[in-house]
């Protein structure tokens, strides 16, 4: 087992987050095997990183730079949020690869560096790895940057406001740093792993339905011509008999095995506009669930949209899906991917859940966390890790779409909209094909030919995300 002893040359910085970035290096899916990280001197080390400060010459180590420190040193209520919106990023070189970290206001205006520079690491990959993965501007984002469903605003984000987020800088770190401590890091076609939110089961449920939909699509739209594609669905759809557009399920759930696949239920809730659509113990439910099971798929809960901050609201509806479901539910992701922390991370954790696929964009494609790979969140309140694991949300059908036309489903593709989305998402998946992991969510309701050319979609979905990922 190789061990590297890091020493730390801080007196002021909080061991506790030293510790949760190097037991993530240690479990990151691209670490060498059996790798271990030390906090004190031993005599197994290895050999040696100096955290911020000059190496010994004596001693076999690899310094490693500081400048952003005050990550690991400052409590949470001592950031300015301000202060983070003013960062820029810091534009790396390493063995013909580009690695982006922050210049934490230090540096600006330098050009390319070199990662690795006379035998020291010239990005301080400790604070940059704290920050991706402890979602810090988050803990810490004001009012105003906050959007019409109190989600911090993409745009207002790092990694987005750099317009990096389509990378994962975090997974590229951590490669280039086991290079430069003379490890071969693992390396991974990416992993597509296949999720479903289940906000509807059916579009027609009776003509009352119908007619609230077609007065609400004309006064949101007023697009005669999409009126027209909409009433002449629901006449097709009663006389014919056949399926209602949003029972997509006998194709959409993938018999294939593409990583762990979940399907996330809504179990409740009251807002009528948003939930509330279905019963999780009607027939139609129960054919899905039982489908869903039978594929190999594990059921997640969709908690309502209160329940990111109602514990008793989010525990009923766990309840009430364990019951319809009859399996115990360890995954999660909330719904509109409303997130605030610390209560909702809070509450995951205070549930028993081993899993949560919240954080990821409603706007865009891209990795909110830096990394695509499962890994715990951070605790400012008690300086630790979470129990639970995040699985980032990468690609999700309607944020993907939106990148194109950000008034979709409210306005409808058009076929050269859609050539554009096909490319976004072509060049998307080529630039990761390796060395990270992407969880996709495509709900059965978005293959709806009112808003786009379903069938196109389909195909897109078939060929590029399902046969991919089992390449």
């Amino acid at each position: 087992m190789p061990v590297i002893y890091v020493q730390n040359e801080s007196a002021g910085l909080l061991p506790q987050r030293l510790r949760y970035v190097l037991d993530i290096l240690e479990q990151h899916p691209l670490a060498p095997p059996d790798v271990h990280f030390e906090m004190q001197k031993t005599s197994a080390a290895d050999f040696t990183v100096v955290y911020g400060g000059a190496a010994n010459p004596a001693a076999d180590c690899i310094p490693v730079e500081g400048s952003g420190k005050f990550l690991l040193e400052k409590k949470l209520e001592e950031y300015p949020p301000g202060d983070i919106q003013n960062w820029k990023k810091r534009i790396f070189s390493f063995d013909e690869k580009v690695l982006y970290g922050l210049d934490f206001g230090k540096k600006s205006g330098v050009g390319e560096t070199p990662f690795f520079k006379d035998g020291k690491i010239e990005m301080d990959i400790f604070a940059n790895l704290f920050f991706h993965l402890s979602r810090m501007e988050e803990w810490i984002c004001t009012a105003d940057q906050l959007d019409a469903h109190e989600r911090m605003q993409a745009g207002k984000q790092f990694l987005v406001r750099e317009n990096i987020a389509h990378k994962p800088v975090v997974d590229q770190i951590v490669s280039a740093f086991y290079e430069c401590l003379g490890f071969a890091p693992q390396r991974w076609p990416a992993i597509i792993s296949l999720t479903h939110d289940i906000d509807l089961i059916q579009k027609f449920k009776g003509f009352g339905n119908f007619i609230r939909q077609a007065f609400g699509l004309f006064y949101h739209q007023k697009n005669p011509t999409q009126l027209a594609r909409f009433k002449f669905q629901f006449f097709k759809t009663r006389l014919s008999g056949k399926a209602d557009p949003f029972d997509t399920f006998h194709w959409l759930l993938a018999d294939e095995r593409v990583g762990e696949r979940v399907i996330y239920f809504l179990a409740g809730g009251s807002r009528a506009k948003v939930e509330n659509h279905f019963s999780i113990k009607s027939p139609e439910a129960r054919r899905i669930i039982g489908l869903a099971k039978e594929r190999g798929y594990v059921i997640g809960l969709h908690p309502s949209y209160d329940a990111h901050t109602d514990g008793q609201l989010f525990e009923k509806q766990k309840q009430t899906l364990e019951e319809g479901a009859q399996t115990t539910i360890r995954h999660s992701r909330q719904h509109y991917l409303r997130w605030k922390f610390p209560e909702t991370p809070d509450l995951i954790e205070k549930s028993g859940l081993a899993y949560d696929s919240t954080l990821g964009f409603a706007d865009r494609i891209g990795f909110r966390c830096g990394t695509g790979f499962d890994y715990p969140l951070y605790n400012f309140k008690e300086e630790r890790a979470y129990h639970f694991l995040e699985r980032p949300l990468v690609l999700m059908d309607v944020a993907w779409l939106r990148e194109v036309l950000p008034e979709f489903p409210q306005r409808r593709l058009s076929g050269e909209q859609m050539d554009q989305a096909d490319q976004k998402l072509e060049d998307f998946l080529s630039a990761n094909e390796w060395n990270t992991a992407i969880c996709t969510n495509f709900h059965n309701s978005v293959f709806d030919s009112v808003n786009l050319d379903a069938d196109r979609l389909k195909k897109i979905y078939l060929e590029k995300i399902v046969r991919a990922g089992n390449k």
